[in-house]
């Protein structure tokens, strides 16, 4: 297996991982609010899980409502502060 040598082993890693810190540096020095400096959303994990986060202290019974966790990261996104209801 001569495509799996000692330097691909060694260098592509650093190389890839030197590219995700950078598009990640770039997007976070860039951003505004929520939204990355490329143009995406930063951190969905995040958004979920402080979303559902939210729902779980206000109505646990609504936790694994995909329409009520929509509501909510829509309200999070949004640059007004809204009482959820």
């Amino acid at each position: 297996m001569a495509w799996f040598n000692h330097r691909r082993l060694r260098d592509y890693p650093r190389l890839i991982g030197a590219s995700f810190w950078a598009v990640l540096a770039v997007n976070l020095l860039t951003h505004e609010g929520w939204f990355g400096g490329l143009g995406g959303i930063i951190s969905f994990h995040f958004l979920t899980l402080y979303s559902a986060g939210l729902i779980y202290w206000q109505d646990i019974g609504q936790l694994y409502n995909l329409e009520r966790q929509a509501q909510v990261e829509q309200m999070v996104l949004l640059p007004h502060r809204w009482e959820m209801a």
